[in-house]
């Protein structure tokens, strides 16, 4: 679970919460299935290259340190156009990058 804390600055930085007196780290049962259903989802809509869905999916479900609650919260549509959404927002900045360095 992420929150933004404000510094002395006025600046809100993300930490997360550890397991502590009062807090239990969720764990959603179905995550594996949906994440399979995800990459399907992904994969339909043709927006990534069929070759990098598995590795964009496990990346979004493994990499980012997304609670448990986000994936039992939130239908598969949901969680493939936030998959969807990142790797577009990757190869936008990979191509601004090329776009510079031109």
């Amino acid at each position: 679970m992420s929150t933004l804390t404000p510094t002395p600055s006025g600046v809100s930085t993300p930490h997360r919460v550890q397991n502590v007196p009062g807090y239990t780290t969720p764990t959603f049962a179905g995550k594996k299935a949906q994440q399979e259903k995800v990459e399907d989802c992904v994969t339909s809509k043709g927006f990534v290259p069929r070759e990098l869905v598995k590795n964009e999916v496990v990346w979004f479900y493994e990499n980012l340190g997304i609670d448990d609650t986000y994936f039992a919260g939130e239908s598969v549509e949901a969680v493939s156009d936030h998959v969807i959404a990142l790797y577009g927002a990757k190869v936008s900045c990979e191509l601004d990058l090329i776009e510079r360095h031109s």
